[in-house]
């Protein structure tokens, strides 16, 4: 639950948080076991092909994931393919439910009593995807950040205590978005797909860091073999 201190008093919010007048915290994050259901065959779409392999021969050592080679994308695709293509993942939060479809779409909208849907937005299409997350910097494979380990859970503990490698993909060129002083953006998503810390339950967390521009974080446990 998100209740909040004494009144007349500013809450420290963590970095990626911002609070406006009336109480709207941008950046909240929000996370659920996602409901789960299946794209009907005849509405679904082939998955983008990967580019042509030039994959070396991969060793399926069990070294730790900052030593090891990062894994190829046929890789990642073999495993995630088969646990997440043609599912939709949906969790709500206080307003919109939030809706992910492996490597198609993004949206969001907002289910009525009566079971009509309004506010019915487009967040971005599958454009891209980034298996070997090492920091330019560093060397270092790039974690999830503090806002994206389910704060709250009982898995936040073992999340921080060790850095948490995802698969990234970019879901681009949603619906327009219009904000304060009539400026115009294109909404789009950012989603992290990581292993699960839980070895039998998958996880799906959003937030919206700036305004019309979402992380999706998805924790599925078929995605650990690679680590």
């Amino acid at each position: 639950g998100g209740a909040g201190a004494g009144a007349g008093r500013k809450r420290e919010l963590p970095p990626g948080m911002k609070e406006f007048p009336g109480g709207f915290i941008l950046g909240k994050p929000w996370w659920d076991e996602p409901a789960s259901r299946p794209v009907p065959p005849h509405l679904r779409k082939p998955l983008p092909q990967l580019p042509a392999a030039t994959d070396a021969t991969s060793t399926s050592s069990s070294t730790t994931p900052s030593t090891s080679t990062p894994p190829s994308p046929s890789e990642v695709e073999r495993v995630l393919s088969p646990a997440l293509a043609h599912q939709l993942l949906a969790i709500p939060s206080d307003f919109f439910v939030y809706e992910f479809l492996y490597k198609n779409h993004t949206r969001h909208y907002h289910p009525e009593k009566d079971g009509s849907i309004t506010e019915d937005w487009l967040l971005g299409r599958f454009s891209r995807e980034s298996v070997s997350l090492m920091s330019s910097a560093t060397g270092e494979v790039a974690g999830l950040e503090e806002l994206d380990l389910l704060p709250g859970s009982p898995h936040e503990p073992r999340l921080r205590s060790a850095t948490w490698p995802y698969v990234k993909q970019v879901y681009a060129g949603g619906d327009e978005c219009v904000l304060a002083g009539g400026r115009r953006v294109v909404r789009r998503v950012e989603a992290r797909i990581a292993c699960s810390p839980d070895p039998g339950r998958r996880y799906m967390l959003v937030r919206e860091p700036d305004f019309c521009s979402y992380v999706f974080v998805i924790y599925v446990p078929e995605l650990c073999e690679l680590e």
